[in-house]
């Protein structure tokens, strides 16, 4: 979420009533290459940041203007400011208008400014981009993600350990008027998920300034239970840790991902919030490729969501709270699609990587411009006129918009009228009434092959051909073969679960040892403690061990070992396909390994 307007206690997205139109402005500029990241309204100016080096009005033979990771322009007419030419040696990842209204807080991968050592934070002038004076940046050993202003504090958010050589893990406070290091936030993280790092990457807070909700990738704060998310009290002396908690996002999605938590946003009145993650599909309960609205004015434990977005199996990035409407963005290609990964399930609402969401529900609404996908959006305010978006792409609402767009309110709709019912009435549900599988189906993968279309009402088979492939360690290797193969009893063949044969056309092997430590492995988020069968597909297909006892291989799921001594050419004997059913219940991953013992595990 971006920073909409100064003299708040915290960044506050601008209100509105009704959405915006879905027709996006003619006069803003482009960004040449790159990607905007951060924007931020001061006065009649937008400011943008990110990963750029040149920008140009729209329009023909418009002079191309050098500009280095930030830069100004009039929020009403689109004309560029060439007094702000500030310049930056490295990427700015977030923007804050300060409390005066005539300088900004820039953070970010950056060391120096216009050319003085400045190192990942910087505080500089909206008149002409040069330093401010009285601010000293302390020194940032590691990147800056995210800032917001609180009771006359800067909370800086990232990647850092130490804030001029005091440690500071991930998230610091800073007096807002000089820049020295105060002890208003000093939390210890810790437990950062698949060898990641400890990373801050995302913060809110509420208007009052009481509450700052954080996201990234730890599992504990001060020693508490807090995965992947945290509320913290900001209304004392000192920041501590709420008593807020939710277990959703612990049971972690895709191993591809150190974290899967993209972005978050704070209700205008501090009550609620939005939180975006990415990490593929993982079936209706999971916390991957979701939108999720969250209550902030409880202090339980084990919270669940009060609705869920599911994309199946796309990134959200940004997320922008406006009145009745939640705006978010990604390179998402549906809205409310539970059902299915990668494509339409029961349900389905085509959107593609921009969508505005109805606050109450969770469900889309009617506004739908699209956008080229690309990587997504990165940031979205609302001002009083309207949306500014920030992304990678070149094409919104089917006009030429490159990495920079607004969406004005005036030629936009009202929002629909909230329609209570009447009992006795009758229900329906949604989506075939037959898809007993459909739901509890959670993952089906291709070991070795390309994806396969499903022949049942389950999702299809992905293909898991590449490396680093989202679930599977890396290495290993494949073969292929021609033909069909017949099964045995075990392999399930009814209308609502059914085996496509060309599953057993392809095959991976690992070449590795018993003891080098690399052994064949699968994980896959699945919330804790639910039950669920992990089935497994065979056939021993290789004309090089179809003699019973040229290979042998067992199977460890979460550490414990189901089978040994595996031998298909044994039983069902070579070119038969069969299924090994396991039954287990899941800690937040079921992991699956497969061993050696004679030959290589297939």
């Amino acid at each position: 979420m971006g920073v909409a307007t100064v003299g708040t206690a915290a960044a506050v997205q601008v209100q509105q009533t009704s959405l915006v139109s879905a027709d996006p402005a003619n006069y803003t500029p482009n960004v040449l290459d790159g990607k905007v990241e951060s924007l931020v309204q001061v006065g009649d100016e937008i400011y943008a940041s990110g990963l750029f080096s040149q920008v140009q009005l729209p329009g023909n033979n418009k002079p191309i203007l050098n500009r280095t990771n930030v830069f100004a322009f009039n929020a009403t007419t689109g004309v560029i400011d060439t007094s702000f030419v500030p310049t930056f040696d490295g990427e700015i990842t977030t923007l804050i208008a300060a409390p005066d209204g005539q300088s900004l807080y820039a953070g970010g991968y950056f060391a120096t400014v216009n050319g003085v050592t400045s190192r990942k934070l910087v505080r500089i002038n909206i008149s002409d981009g040069s330093i401010t004076s009285g601010f000293t940046a302390p020194v940032f050993n590691d990147n800056v993600q995210d800032m917001r202003l609180v009771h006359g504090q800067l909370i800086v958010a990232g990647l850092f350990t130490t804030v001029n050589g005091v440690a500071r893990g991930q998230l610091a406070s800073l007096n807002a008027d000089t820049g020295a290091l105060t002890n208003f936030v000093n939390h210890t993280f810790a437990g950062p998920h698949n060898g990641g790092l400890l990373a801050v990457n995302k913060i809110d807070a509420t208007p009052d300034g009481n509450k700052i909700l954080a996201l990234g990738n730890w599992t504990t704060v001060d020693g508490q239970n807090r995965d992947l998310l945290v509320l913290l009290d900001t209304s004392g002396s000192t920041s501590v840790v709420s008593s807020w908690q939710t277990n959703f996002f612990a049971p972690g999605c895709s191993h591809s991902f150190d974290t899967y938590m993209r972005d978050l946003d704070i209700s205008a009145d501090g009550t609620w919030a939005v939180v975006s993650t990415t990490g593929a599909y993982g079936g209706v309960t999971s916390p991957c490729d979701t939108q999720t609205r969250w209550d902030l004015t409880t202090t339980a434990q084990n919270l669940k969501p009060v609705w869920t977005n599911v994309t199946g199996g796309d990134t959200t990035y940004a997320v922008a709270i406006s009145g009745p409407v939640v705006y978010v963005g990604g390179h998402f290609r549906w809205a409310n699609n539970p059902y299915a990964g990668d494509k339409a399930g029961a349900g389905a609402v085509p959107r593609q990587g921009i969508a505005a969401l109805d606050a109450n529900t969770g469900l889309p609404l009617s506004w739908n411009p699209g956008r080229d996908r690309g990587v997504g959006v990165f940031d979205l305010i609302t001002t009083a006129t309207g949306l500014w978006v920030g992304d990678d792409t070149n094409g919104i609402g089917g006009e030429t918009h490159k990495r920079l767009a607004f969406f004005p309110l005036a030629g936009g709709a009202p929002m629909p009228a909230n329609a209570s019912g009447t009992v006795p009435n009758d229900i329906y549900t949604l989506g075939n009434p037959n898809i007993a599988n459909d739901p509890s189906v959670l993952y089906r993968i291709d070991a070795a092959g390309p994806s396969i279309p499903t022949v049942d009402d389950g999702p299809d088979w992905a293909a898991d051909q590449t490396d680093p492939s989202p679930y599977r360690n890396s290495g290993n290797n494949i073969a292929t073969y021609t033909g069909t193969v017949s099964y045995d009893s075990t392999v399930p063949n009814t209308t609502l679960d059914k085996v496509p044969p060309a599953i057993f056309n392809s095959e991976r092997w690992d070449g590795g040892t018993a003891t080098d430590g690399q052994e064949m492995q699968w994980h896959f988020p699945v919330a804790a403690g639910t039950n669920v069968s992990v089935r497994l597909y065979l056939s021993n297909r290789c004309t090089c061990t179809q003699v019973p006892g040229q290979r042998k291989f067992g199977v460890t799921i979460d550490g414990a070992s189901v089978a040994t001594n595996i031998d298909r050419s044994a039983s069902p004997g070579p070119n038969v396909g069969t299924m090994k059913a396991f039954n287990v219940t899941s800690d937040g991953s079921v992991d699956i390994t497969f061993n050696h013992q004679v030959e290589n595990p297939l």
